[in-house]
């Protein structure tokens, strides 16, 4: 098994203490490729992923500082690609992945107001592009924001395709039981 694939393996399995090991490493290794070749987006792009998942890693390990700057960098690092290449939906989308995680940390540290100021602008982000495409992580991503900006009914219609897609990722399955979707929690 690849690091990468350790590190979203103990993601779904909830072993944060090994995720985080995993995924550091990720993050150390897509950061030696980038140093390697400093023009080369994909490198670049894949640490503002990293940087993602390592948040979550820490906010699951209640490391909330951590968890934040590990967001703070991924966000500095998406707004360099964004500009880099405007029009890439791929990039917007994982963009969208960083601005979720440094909402979540934001919202279990206490900073509400903050925390839905930042799912408003995945939001405004991923919308447009969970329409025009059939990508299942922009429709996750999309899923994610509408849950959270209390948009239940169109995150029903969401859920839906997901589950019928077979969908299965720990953290969409987490929010259909956390916000009582029952279009996609699981059968008892």
């Amino acid at each position: 098994m690849c690091i990468r694939d350790s590190c979203d393996t103990y993601s779904e399995l909830a072993q944060a203490d090994l995720q985080l090991e995993a995924c550091l490493a990720t993050l150390d290794l897509d950061k030696q490729l980038y140093e390697q070749n400093p023009d080369n987006y994909e490198y670049h792009k894949n640490m503002m992923g990293d940087y993602a998942v390592v948040s979550k890693a820490y906010l699951s390990l209640k490391r909330f500082e951590e968890a934040l700057a590990a967001t703070n960098e991924g966000m500095r690092i998406g707004k360099l690609l964004i500009n880099w290449d405007t029009a890439n939906a791929n990039t917007k989308n994982e963009f969208v992945s960083i601005l979720l995680a440094k909402a979540r940390v934001l919202h279990t540290m206490g900073d509400l107001k903050q925390s839905q100021i930042i799912f408003k602008q995945a939001y405004d982000i991923v919308m447009p592009l969970a329409k025009d495409h059939e990508e299942i992580t922009y429709l996750n991503h999309a899923f994610i924001t509408l849950v959270h900006l209390g948009y239940t009914d169109e995150a029903r219609k969401i859920a839906t395709t997901l589950d019928l897609r077979g969908f299965k990722r720990r953290d969409f399955k987490d929010l259909c039981v956390e916000y009582t979707i029952q279009e996609c929690m699981e059968e008892n």
